[in-house]
């Protein structure tokens, strides 16, 4: 993959750099833009950590930069690209590009910025620089369109306004400034891990001006990929600016209760995945959000349409596993156990009628032995398919995965799919069942695609008699689970042996 020279612009009191990203499978052009007042890097320095991570995500061999980027900057690009790759479980990325040395001391007299999106997060964040305990202190908010949203060319003056207003309460001044990542993340990689890099990308635009950048962080387990992360972004900066990942201590509902004892933040609050003016009450952000917010003696009604979650809503759509547990032990402390017991009785059901306890724990850094593999089957919505292979995990032994792939799985060390002895996933009518066949032996593991029996009859049809073994409906999945007869290697050699020109008959099957 090669990352072209910049390209910088001015025009209608902006200031734009655009860079393009192209090869293996990639052609996207980067674009960074600021208010024209500010000073704009240069260089290539705000493209290398979305580089960096799309190039990794993508599996490219190496990461060309055609323009000398900084010396510190191009070290933790590598030691970046090494923890992306193991976590997504890809090999790992070569960088090659030239070093422009560092300064050998910062400029004096520039400004320290805080990414402000009113979220829970970064609203904590600028309650505790209130309270004089976030260190550095920023003096400057940065509100960001094209990173949460994929609308980039158009702005919301409407929701930049409440961004800028919301950091107006609290003393900062701020700057809106644009970026047309999210669309890039949406072609090609999973976006939330992405939400980092991109962020660095901003502050890296303005590394002229600014000294510290705090990106804020969205969990305290650095074992999570999920927005942020500590371990990767104070790794961004590149002499001139230095990035903080705050706070590092603090979990998601001790968050949420700085917020509401504050009191400033609960009308103006947007926490919501849907792109509406308020939050809707009824995703699962919003959810675990307004039940916070009621357990800790809050009122959501200024910002959420369900300012009261049920019991039942909780039952239906709990946190994930990230915050789950927390969830649980927060809102039973504050006197809530309604919610508490709801969300466990979810954490604690039988997987299509087996018992969690029969789950192998096969990473020692998952937590919950269960929680992993409860991530991959994805059991919520496929309880048949759960059923079978937690059944296969308890009768292999400790250390066998089975896994569903899916975007649960962006929440978890991918290094642990690596092992999977058998990947299960639901055709989708979106034809990307054929590139998780590759990956899927990429990784060393079975891929088994689970469809309906018509389907599944027609493929088989169509398909070499080895390559039918993809295949099964839910009926047919503990017998193709037993079945050591097929296995990975011998459906990498028949791909091998044969071919790609089979994955079309997986994308191409009238039903």
């Amino acid at each position: 993959m090669r990352l072209s020279p910049p390209e910088l612009t001015h025009g209608r009191g902006r200031a734009t750099t655009r860079a393009r990203l192209t090869g293996d499978g990639v052609d996207h052009e980067l674009v960074f833009e600021v208010p024209d007042e500010w000073s704009i890097h240069p260089g290539s320095d705000p493209f290398v950590p979305t580089a960096v991570y799309v190039a990794t995500a993508a599996g490219a061999e190496s990461l060309t930069i055609d323009r000398p980027v900084s010396e510190p900057l191009l070290t933790g690009a590598r030691t970046a690209g090494e923890r992306y790759a193991d976590h997504l479980g890809r090999p790992p990325l070569e960088i090659v590009g030239e070093a422009r040395p560092s300064p050998r001391a910062r400029p004096a007299g520039r400004r320290t910025a805080l990414f402000v999106s009113r979220g829970i997060d970064s609203t904590c964040n600028l309650i505790l620089d209130d309270r004089g305990e976030l260190e550095p202190s920023p003096d400057l908010a940065l509100v960001v369109t094209g990173i949460d949203t994929a609308n980039e060319d158009v702005v919301d003056a409407e929701l930049c306004g409440q961004h800028i207003a919301a950091a107006g309460r609290f003393g900062l001044d701020a700057i809106l400034t644009r970026t047309n990542v999210r669309s890039l993340f949406d072609s090609y990689t999973p976006w939330v891990i992405g939400i980092g890099p991109a962020l660095a990308g901003v502050g890296l635009t303005l590394s002229a001006d600014l000294s510290d950048v705090i990106i804020s962080s969205a969990v305290a387990d650095a074992r999570r990929f999920t927005g942020a992360h500590p371990d990767i972004d104070p790794l961004w900066g590149n002499g001139l600016v230095r990035f903080h990942h705050l706070p590092r201590d603090l979990s998601r509902s001790e968050r949420v209760r700085i917020v509401v004892e504050d009191g400033r933040g609960l009308d103006f609050l947007q926490v919501c995945w849907d792109e509406g003016p308020t939050n809707c009450g009824r995703c699962k952000k919003c959810l675990q959000t307004a039940a916070l917010i009621h357990a800790y003696g809050g009122d959501a009604s200024a910002r959420f349409e369900v300012p009261v979650p049920s019991t039942e809503d909780l039952r239906r759509t709990p946190p994930g596993p990230t915050l789950r547990d927390d969830f649980i032990d927060a809102t039973a402390a504050a006197g809530v156990p309604s919610f508490a017991q709801a969300v466990a009785e979810h954490r604690d059901a039988p997987l299509g009628g087996v018992s969690p306890e029969a789950v192998h724990a096969i990473d020692p850094d998952a937590g919950r032995p269960a929680e992993l593999l409860w991530s991959f089957i994805a059991a919520a919505d496929d309880p048949p398919i759960a059923a079978a292979t937690v059944d296969h995990a308890a009768t292999t032994g400790p250390g066998c995965v089975v896994g569903s792939s899916g975007s649960s799985t962006t929440h978890v060390r991918t290094s642990a799919m690596r092992a999977a002895a058998v990947t299960l996933w639901h055709r989708r009518a979106d034809g990307a069942d054929a590139a998780l066949v590759v990956e899927a032996l990429s990784n060393g593991s079975r891929p088994v695609v689970v469809t309906d029996a018509a389907t599944a009859r027609a493929l088989r049809w169509r398909l070499p008699e080895l390559l039918q073994g993809l295949l099964a409906t839910v009926d047919e999945l503990p017998t193709v689970l037993s079945d050591a007869a097929i296995d990975g290697p011998r459906l990498a050699g028949a791909v091998r042996g044969g071919g790609l020109g089979w994955l079309d008959e997986l994308e191409d099957t009238d039903r």
